[in-house]
């Protein structure tokens, strides 16, 4: 989100909350014990609307009402019905804002299967979007099955490239797996160096298999049927 009124901040200025969080020199609010957000989630998780900020100005505290409006980011502030794709049990979806809320909510009430790294959250909130189309694909997590053993994790994974090829959005990854005939499918993700390596004919005879297991009526989003 972009103020519509500007300058509505000086130089020198400190901003010393956002929507009543307290953020931090680095520009962070606390969302739980041990984990920390960047501030502009609190604005860009909005569809629209206003943002209250508490400001410290020449040695005085000012607080004020700006009204923003949306500029683009990697991850889409509103996602009603986020597309999915699973191949071999890997499921696969985009970083949106309400799956971040959704993840933040289950981390509070106690009952969260999987994790959302912090530098994850950073990377769709905190930076711009670099081109059109572009999207943070995750792995959002890995559905138990032989095809697969040995590849669980809690922890989503932004995807960076598969056989080589980076993968730029959601749709991108759909038509490579689709359509490679390489023997294996390697896919790699960013910021670390685990890769996960699925044998293709296998990956695609399991499908049936690891849907009616996991009582999944689809393996993909109706974008991708």
């Amino acid at each position: 989100m972009a103020a519509l009124r500007k300058p509505w901040l000086r130089v020198g200025d400190v901003v010393l909350k956002a929507d009543n969080h307290a953020v931090a020199n680095d520009g962070s609010v606390r969302f739980r014990r041990n984990e920390l957000l960047p501030f502009e989630y609190l604005i860009t998780c909005k569809a629209e609307g206003t943002t209250d900020f508490t400001i410290l100005r020449d040695g005085k505290e000012i607080d004020m009402t700006v009204e923003m409006k949306p500029v683009p980011s990697p991850a889409p502030r509103i996602a009603l019905n986020p597309d999915y794709f699973i191949i071999g049990g890997l499921v696969f979806t985009i970083l949106s804002g309400p799956l971040v809320e959704e993840y933040i909510n289950t981390v509070q009430n106690g009952n969260s299967t999987l994790r959302i790294p912090e530098t994850v959250i950073k990377s769709g909130f905190g930076d711009r979007k670099r081109a059109a189309n572009t999207q943070i694909v995750l792995l959002l997590r890995i559905l138990a099955h032989e095809i697969n053993y040995g590849y669980g994790s809690r922890n989503c994974l932004i995807l960076d490239s598969i056989n080589g090829t980076r993968i730029q959005n959601l749709r991108g990854l759909v038509q490579h797996v689709r359509s490679s005939d390489d023997p294996f499918l390697t896919f790699k993700f960013a910021d670390t160096k685990r890769k996960i390596v699925l044998d293709t004919e296998r990956a695609r005879q399991a499908e049936t298999e690891i849907l009616n297991l996991h009582g999944i009526p689809s393996a993909c989003s109706p974008a991708f049927r």
